[in-house]
């Protein structure tokens, strides 16, 4: 079995980025094994596992060269991990895969026909169905709308298409031109960072979809925790429960449109579009989650009249100031949501005046 682009059986570099998988890891493996389109090389990045995870990715490289294992000494994070194993692939063609999801036989092979018969697409995914932890097919599933084709002629009407619709992993979890996944700006370590990642690729390439389930989605327990995208180990070296290691997940909604019009504004795009996106991001998150920034706003003002005298303390500590440098972002960010606001200009002005 050759590990080199031949012919129509071009080489895939499948990118894994798992962390403490033991119960579904082999399943997963299994279904990667079984893939009609047999000439890839699976790239298995652990990220400090402390269960079996590791000891059954290594059985499946064992036994079949395509499978090649690397191991993180401690938890970096599940964007940095993620970011990690695609920086390490070397095929034409990168498809992005957890270590819990399914795939059917022929994902490979349907996907990687979509990028070949249509040489403006960068990026093809395919229909999803939802599995619960046993791996029994759900009842529920996404809506037919959710599943986007985008063309980047107009890259305004993709990244708006990609913005109201995604609403699931499917997208990220497809396969890439490599050429497209290189373009693209690092993975951000915020709430909604995927939905980000496939926005941007939908202004320089069409994005495709397989009208098939191909691949099934596990819902399971840890799946929802914001927890699982930052690291354990670099929230300023605080302990867990403390008033900054809550930073974190303060705000994520405001950090997601943050996110987004930052994303925007570095784009290869014309100055033009990048100001209609930046609007339409505001716009479309705005409405969609105020609930929610209303009630981060709350917890913002909130965190600050609770813990006034901690934060406004005149301490020259390199810990205490990056944290509190930290949750002034967050402030500002919520600024930029409300820009109005003036509880939070009062706040602002009175962290800036120690900074």
């Amino acid at each position: 079995m050759t590990m080199a682009s031949s012919g129509h059986r071009p080489l895939i570099s499948i990118c894994m980025a798992v962390r403490n998988e033991e119960k579904y890891i082999a399943d997963t493996l299994r279904s990667i094994q079984a893939q009609t389109h047999e000439n890839f090389e699976a790239l298995i990045f652990d990220n400090d596992s402390n269960d079996a995870t590791a000891a059954i990715c290594l059985d499946f490289c064992r036994t079949d060269s395509r499978f090649r294992l690397y191991r993180h000494r401690f938890n970096v994070g599940q964007v940095y991990n993620f970011s990690r194993c695609t920086n390490a692939a070397t095929a034409d063609y990168i498809a992005i895969r957890s270590g819990n999801d399914l795939l059917a036989p022929r994902y490979l092979e349907m996907t990687l026909g979509m990028l070949q018969r249509d040489p403006e697409m960068g990026l093809a995914y395919s229909q999803s169905c939802k599995i619960d932890p046993d791996g029994a097919l759900m009842s529920s599933n996404y809506p037919l709308a959710s599943y986007f084709e985008t063309r980047c002629a107009d890259p305004v009407a993709a990244a708006e298409a990609v913005m109201r619709c995604f609403i699931h992993p499917a997208p990220y979890f497809g396969l890439y031109r490599k050429q497209l996944l290189d373009r693209l700006q690092p993975l951000r370590h915020v709430f909604g960072g995927d939905k980000m990642f496939i926005c941007e690729a939908a202004l320089y390439a069409a994005i495709g979809c397989v009208a098939e389930p191909l691949s099934h989605e596990r819902k399971h327990r840890r799946q929802n925790s914001l927890s699982t995208i930052f690291s354990e180990d670099a929230v300023f070296q605080v302990r867990g429960g403390s008033l900054f290691s809550r930073f974190e997940d303060l705000t994520p909604f405001a950090d997601m449109i943050w996110g987004f019009t930052d994303m925007f504004c570095r784009a290869g795009i014309a100055e033009k579009a990048k100001g209609q996106l930046c609007q339409k991001a505001h716009g479309i998150f705005f409405e969609h989650y105020r609930e929610q920034l209303d009630v981060e706003r709350r917890g913002v003002l909130g965190m600050f009249e609770n813990n006034r005298d901690q934060l406004l303390r005149e301490k020259n500590h390199r810990i205490f100031n990056l944290a509190r440098h930290n949750f002034l972002h967050r402030v500002m960010r919520m600024r930029f949501i409300f820009p109005r606001d003036d509880e939070l200009e009062n706040l602002t002005r009175e962290l800036s005046e120690l900074l």
